[in-house]
């Protein structure tokens, strides 16, 4: 029941991301919002998501992880309730920033909780069941999030997270255990606010590339900052002594690319089946299915692979078939075939599944387990900070001087331009 909990808690934030993703659409509609609207109702949710989780999971190791838990899980359905009422997309924006400050504490407390429980081959086991979960929330969230918008609206996208919510606090009380770092003494206050500093500015200038130079400066200001000060520390909220490590820099090298190359896709495919095949709502959920599927059924078959091979085998065959997948999906794309695109999606979705449990354990497995909480976090930043950078690469190649190129590789003809920019957009928004 632990490690159902905690899972379930870390697939609510995939959950929500996912059916969020497939409601974008319907949400501009709704509030008759611009794009940048629209870009911000993800943006802000990150921004504040991304740069929290390692901080407030070295709080976790420190306050306790159950009482981050709850926490966590409970802001998390305050501020889904203010985004199922909001009325305009400045509060919808405003709610969804809140959303991530609760959801940057579900994370790093449930794999430290995960990691702090299990042990040896059991903890192989147990991050394969983890990754299981999360892929069910994969193939869940777009079904769910398309029967949602089209039956229901897209504010029932946030509000049906408040049931959710509630079971998973009744589910902690009962059956979660407390556990900390019996060794912390003291909280590094002066390292977790300039590594979030670091993070937020960061994240910043990958979302918006207005004043992007400004705010990679203040990044790195931050970083340098931070980095002074874990030097001085003796108890820091991330030891410096890790990056060191090959097995540590393997294991984040890993989560990477995994992130920016699988778990990406999850935020585009909607928008491509919604505005590029012309997909409803509906059935684009119920077609990201190839990709989804193997996606939860994969991370048990790689746990069993790493128990009998090792975690770099099933590391470097995921990150290989997810390349594979990739490029496939790369050349159906432009004929706007579903069959073919789903097959490659099929593909790529084999490669994440492996990857999907196997990167998160790796990772936890490269630290102490008494630093679970830092470790989550440490592992959820890499993630979406990788996303984040995917996305933002992605923005190059769409700005004015890549269009051509993106058009050219594409074999797109320039009287055809018109409705190829029109597909890239969500549906409604000029």
């Amino acid at each position: 029941m632990i490690l159902v909990t905690m899972a379930t808690v870390t697939a609510l934030v995939t959950l929500d991301a996912t059916i969020v993703a497939v409601a974008l659409p319907s949400i501009a509609k709704g509030l008759n919002a611009s794009f940048a609207d629209v870009e911000w109702v993800i943006g802000s949710y990150v921004l504040a998501f991304a740069s929290l989780m390692t901080p407030f999971g070295a709080l976790g190791d420190h306050r306790g992880r159950k009482g981050a838990v709850l926490a966590g899980v409970s802001l998390f359905a305050i501020a889904s309730l203010l985004c199922g009422v909001a009325q305009n997309a400045s509060l919808l924006i405003g709610a969804r920033v809140l959303q991530g400050i609760g959801a940057a504490f579900l994370p790093p407390a449930a794999l430290g909780i995960i990691g702090h429980t299990f042990q040896g081959e059991d903890r192989n086991r147990a991050f394969g069941v983890w990754g299981s979960v999360i892929g069910l929330a994969v193939v869940a969230g777009p079904v769910i999030g398309g029967i949602v918008t089209s039956f229901m609206g897209w504010r029932w996208t946030f509000l049906i997270n408040l049931p959710l919510c509630v079971a998973l606090c009744v589910a902690i009380v009962r059956w979660v255990p407390d556990s900390r770092n019996p060794h912390a003494r003291r909280y590094d206050i002066g390292g977790s606010v300039t590594f979030c500093g670091a993070l937020f500015f960061l994240t910043w200038a990958l979302i918006d590339p207005h004043d992007m130079v400004a705010r990679i400066a203040a990044s790195l200001v931050m970083l340098i900052a931070f980095v002074a000060i874990e030097r001085r520390q003796r108890e820091p909220m991330l030891d410096l002594a890790l990056f060191r490590r090959t097995d540590f820099l393997g294991a984040v090298a890993a989560m990477a690319g995994y992130a920016a190359s699988a778990q990406v896709l999850v935020y585009f495919f909607p928008l491509f089946l919604q505005n590029g095949i012309g997909y409803s709502p509906l059935t684009s959920g119920i077609a990201m299915l190839p990709y989804a599927i193997p996606l939860f059924l994969m991370p048990r078959v790689a746990a069993r692979l790493t128990i009998r091979r090792g975690n770099r085998t099933v590391l470097a065959s995921g990150l290989a078939i997810v390349a594979i997948g990739d490029l496939l999906m790369a050349l159906a794309a432009p004929r706007l075939s579903y069959p073919l695109f789903a097959g490659a999606m099929f593909v790529s979705g084999i490669g994440a599944g492996l990857l999907n449990g196997e990167t998160a354990q790796t990772l936890q497995a490269t630290i102490p387990t008494a630093q679970g909480g830092m470790a989550g976090g440490l592992s959820a930043t890499v993630r979406f900070a990788s996303i984040l950078l995917a996305v933002a690469i992605l923005g190059i190649f769409y700005s004015h001087k890549g269009i051509p190129w993106v058009m050219a590789a594409a074999g797109i003809v320039a009287g055809s331009s018109a409705t190829f920019v029109w597909r890239l957009l969500p549906s409604g928004l000029t």
